[in-house]
């Protein structure tokens, strides 16, 4: 494998940010402004209202590789195998805490020198549950080696629900198969995580890492992993406890070299046994034996019975007491601190009542480095540190014993100095630690927002959430609120309801908040409310309710909070559109759209966006949704979010488009990729189900009745799961029309159904869009039951619901059904009347579909308009599409023996508008390849070698 550098970035991400957009990447380099993380306690420096907060910036603590300490015993045995190791994607080390599994690594950097892999460095704790900010955090950690690494999957996370792993991580290991050379990505402490859905990402990483990346982890148990089967390919490479324990040699050469000690060999080699090589341990023994009896040590030590635990907190409590009371005090009162620095260490111990000298943080800081006391560096200026594992844990429980009251205030300590720095994800840990809920409530009131909306972090939300007590978060209107939001957004639809209502008794029992504020004025939290109730009562089916709740919500909302009322605006669009109102829900989609295109909000624009592509087309505007889909696609590619599972929703919207266009392959492809990214993202199932649906449809347009029916049962089993409310009755109806082409026995199925429903249909009062789909679908029964008079009466019905809504496809349909009864009962006038109204609406948007899913029966009515000169071309083109040759067709068959497809029809017209290949291209949503090989192909069979005899033959043969 290559073994060259690439270029690296020097910069690494702190806790600032200069704009909502974007985080800031600053160097290190000492004469750079101070970043955030090195202000001093007594700031009260509050962010700008417009810009990032600083808690939405990455801790450049976590990225930062520490060098092996001067003097480390270098353990060239362990370090040609991790070398060796760099052959498969995964080296996996496996050990209790303190034997060394970092500093291992920082001196197998060290060792390789110059000629080393990039290493893109991650330590991992337990705030890192939670996918999205895991993610943001790998993404930073690989951007230290280059910076353009991952920004799509930045994008995408800017979402209240996290993507699906595989939609977020295909681009970013396409960033990283771009990489010209080998880096290795290691995830330090990864037994801190516990998340499943972060295992699950770590799995589809694994399995697909480019040849040139290398993932090293280290745990201290084994993680739920594929191991077995990356072990059984022979593509892991393992380090355990047993390979790294100290040796005898490597014991003696840590007790002198590094820590010090002159002992003989035979003490050295006691202790290595008693101590069975662990390094902390011996770390300590050294420590201890500083002006001790070392004999005296070892024999303590080997009188053990309960190995690394008794030995741990015998040593530790060695090394402890033997410290000054002013260090005593000062590592008690800072070991409830995952990360420190001076200021921070100033804030923990300083006490004006105490007669003990405070010395200055960092001094005393750099002094216990100095001193070897388990401190490690967590940057390369030595301001921040944390303390080992093993000793912090002492540490707290040394802590808790001894002053066990004083442990929530020196967390109150914490969260204060880390609220004046604006690191409120920090301050929240810490307050909620403290038990002082009403401070925890205040700032998870703050930070809500941000950890929502523009960084997907809900995990963290509602664990924050649930530690709150009930009568804490009921006393808050805007805390209950914004937990109902995270309970809508992780789909516990049964719990919203209660938070709603101790939202609104707060609002009756709380001060009146300031009209300051636009999140907590009484006027927009009850807007807020309407909102989420609109959402339940569309997802219960009840439209009218809905409707009403979300125009009561925008008349609520400010108008500048454009992140909610493109919420609600877009949950209205869903309304009217079930409600049968297409051109309402094309406005409201449209508004959507244009409130949120933010970059908190872009997934939901995207979204909106794609169901304005479905909400045009049902409206019969074909070739303005076309429009739309291109554009949602130039969105999300400006927002670097071309993979993102939002695209689905436009997919599945574009495919109803090219369905009607009788372009049935492309529309499979795209409805099946739609449907894809839809049941892979959580919340988008009811999309899922819509894409399954119309899948259906087009197998069932090319001969698949099988697969449609395999299909149907798909959409069944995700609206059942998906907690769909409509998805049984959507599915009823689809599968009836399918029967209608089956057996006997299939037939007998659907008639059955329709006896069924029929009376319940006539009942009610406001059909909505899924009441227009099952009346066209009980007119068919009818009219093949010959029950020509009632399917009539169920279109007559249908004429002005369709007419009402802007539902101009499903107008084109009912018109094309009437025509066909008509023909039946021999009334050929109004035969004709109804379909030249079909063929109005129809022509200008190319509906091809719509006619010919009718069979012969639409072939006949064709051919009478055609006698009548009902609008030649047209008509030409859906005998076609009908598979009834062209128009005119004796002349045309007599002279072709090759007749042209639907599609090459189409293409000839647009050959005869003057369109080039490439625009002809971008209106049928082909490549310009393709369309050369169309035209290549009615060339020869028009016999003709150029487009100016193709369309001067084709129009001598009336095909133009």
């Amino acid at each position: 494998m290559a073994r060259t550098r690439p270029r690296i970035n020097n910069s690494v991400l702190v806790p600032h940010a200069d704009t909502e957009e974007e985080l800031t990447l600053r160097s290190l380099d000492p004469g750079q402004p101070a970043p955030a993380w090195e202000l001093a306690a007594s700031s009260d420096e509050r962010p700008a209202p417009d810009a990032e907060p600083p808690w939405d910036a990455l801790l450049a603590t976590k990225l930062y590789m520490a060098p092996p300490r001067r003097g480390m015993v270098r353990r060239l045995r362990l370090i040609e195998r991790l070398s060796a190791g760099l052959r498969g994607p995964l080296t996996l080390i496996v050990a209790p805490a303190g034997f060394g599994k970092t500093t291992l690594l920082g001196d197998w950097r060290v060792t390789n020198g110059e000629g080393a892999w990039p290493i893109a460095w991650l330590a991992l704790d337990a705030g890192d549950n939670d996918l999205a900010r895991f993610l943001r955090y790998v993404v930073a950690a690989l951007q230290t080696l280059s910076a353009d690494i991952g920004l799509s999957v930045l994008a995408s996370l800017r979402s209240p629900r996290t993507p699906p792993v595989e939609a977020v991580l295909t681009p970013l290991l396409n960033d990283l198969a771009t990489l010209p050379d080998d880096i290795i990505l290691v995830l330090d402490d990864y037994h801190m995580l516990d998340a499943p859905p972060i295992h699950r990402a770590m799995t589809f990483l694994l399995d697909h890492l480019p040849p040139r990346i290398h993932m090293v982890i280290t745990t201290r148990v084994d993680p739920p992993l594929p191991l077995a089967r990356l072990r059984a390919r022979g593509q892991m490479t393992e380090l355990r406890a047993a390979d790294l324990r100290f040796t005898a040699d490597e014991t003696a050469a840590f007790l002198s070299h590094t820590m010090g000690l002159q002992l003989s060999p035979d003490i050295a080699a006691r202790l290595e046994a008693c101590t069975e090589g662990w390094i902390t341990g011996l770390q300590l023994a050294a420590l201890v034996l500083e002006g001790r009896d070392p004999v005296q040590i070892a024999d303590a030590i080997a009188g053990s019975t309960r190995a690394n635990r008794y030995i741990l907190d015998y040593l530790a409590d060695e090394v402890f007491n033997r410290q000054s009371a002013e260090v005593r005090r000062f590592l008690l009162r800072t070991s409830v601190l995952e990360r420190m620095n001076g200021a921070l260490c100033d804030a923990m111990v300083g006490e004006a009542s105490s007669d003990l000298p405070v010395e200055d943080g960092q001094a005393m800081l750099e002094r216990l480095d100095r001193a070897n006391l388990f401190l490690v560096p967590l940057d390369p200026t030595g301001t921040w540190y944390r303390y080992h594992h093993l000793f912090a844990g002492f540490l707290r429980e040394r802590l808790r014993r001894g002053q066990p009251e004083l442990v929530p205030d020196l967390h109150r300590r914490a969260c204060c100095w880390y609220e004046r720095q604006g690191l409120l994800t920090e301050a929240a840990d810490h307050a909620l630690a403290a038990h002082d809920h009403a401070l925890a409530a205040r700032l998870v009131e703050q930070i809500f927002p941000a950890m929502l909306w523009q960084r997907g972090e809900l995990a963290t939300l509602l664990r924050w959430l649930e530690q709150l007590p009930r009568d804490v978060t009921r006393t808050r209107p805007r805390l209950s609120l914004d937990l109902a939001w995270a309970l809508l957004w992780s789909a516990q639809v049964e719990a919203i309801e209660p938070r709603l209502r101790d939202t609104e008794q707060a609002l009756e029992t709380a001060e009146q908040p300031s009209e300051l504020d636009p999140r907590t004025a009484s006027r927009a939290i009850r807007g807020e409310i309407a909102a989420i109730r609109a959402e339940l009562a569309r997802q219960q089916g009840e439209l009218a309710s809905a409707i009403d709740l979300a125009r009561q919500a925008l008349a609520d909302l400010p108008e500048h909070d454009r992140r909610v009322r493109g919420v609600t605006t877009g949950l209205l669009a869903g309304a009217y559109l079930w409600s049968g109102d297409a051109t309402a829900a094309s406005h409201a989609y449209g508004d959507a759209v244009a409130l949120s295109q933010t970059s908190s909000t872009i997934t939901l624009a995207l979204i909106a966006s794609g169901r304005l592509v479905l909400a045009q087309a049902l409206e019969g505007r074909l070739h303005e949704a076309a429009t739309t889909y291109r554009q949602t696609l130039e969105l999300a590619a400006a927002h670097g979010m071309s993979t993102t599972p939002a695209i689905g929703v436009a997919q599945i919207g574009m495919a109803e488009v090219l369905r009607e266009w009788n372009d049935l392959g492309a529309a499979e492809d795209l409805v099946r990729q739609g449907v894809a990214y839809c049941t892979e993202s959580g919340g988008m199932a009811e999309m899922a189900v819509d894409g399954c649906l119309m899948l259906a449809r087009i197998l069932q347009a090319r001969g698949d009745g099988d697969g449609a029916l395999a299909v149907l049962r798909q959409a069944e089993a995700l609206g059942r799961d998906g907690h769909v409310v409509w998805y049984a009755e959507r599915v009823a109806v689809a599968r009836a029309r399918l029967w209608l082409s089956g057996t006997p026995d299939d037939v007998a199925a659907a008639l059955r159904w329709a006896d069924g429903r029929e009376g319940a249909w006539s009942a009610e009062k406001n059909l909505g869009y899924l009441g227009v789909l099952e009346g066209l679908t009980l007119a068919r029964l009818r009219i093949v039951q010959g029950r020509l008079d009632d399917a009539a009466a169920v279109l007559r019905r249908l004429i002005g619901i369709a007419e009402a809504g802007g539902l101009i496809g499903c107008l084109i349909e009912i018109l094309a059904l009437r025509a066909r009864i008509f023909l039946e009962q021999g009334q050929m006038a109004q035969a004709m009347i109804a379909l030249t109204r079909a063929l109005s609406l129809a022509e200008p948007e190319r509906y091809l579909r719509v006619f010919a899913d009718e069979g012969a029966h639409m072939a006949a009515l064709l051919r009478q308009a055609q006698i009548r000169d009902v609008a030649p071309t047209y008509v030409a083109l859906l005998l076609a599409a009908c598979g009834y040759g062209l128009g005119a067709a004796s002349l045309a068959t007599s002279v072709l023996v090759d007749p042209l497809s639907a599609r090459e029809l189409e293409l000839l017209r647009l050959l005869a508008a003057g369109l080039s290949a490439a625009e002809i291209a971008a209106q049928l949503f082909i490549t310009a390849g393709t369309a050369r090989n169309h035209l290549k192909n009615i060339y020869g069979k028009l016999d003709v070698h150029n487009r100016l005899q193709a369309v001067e033959r084709a129009r001598a043969l009336r095909l133009l």
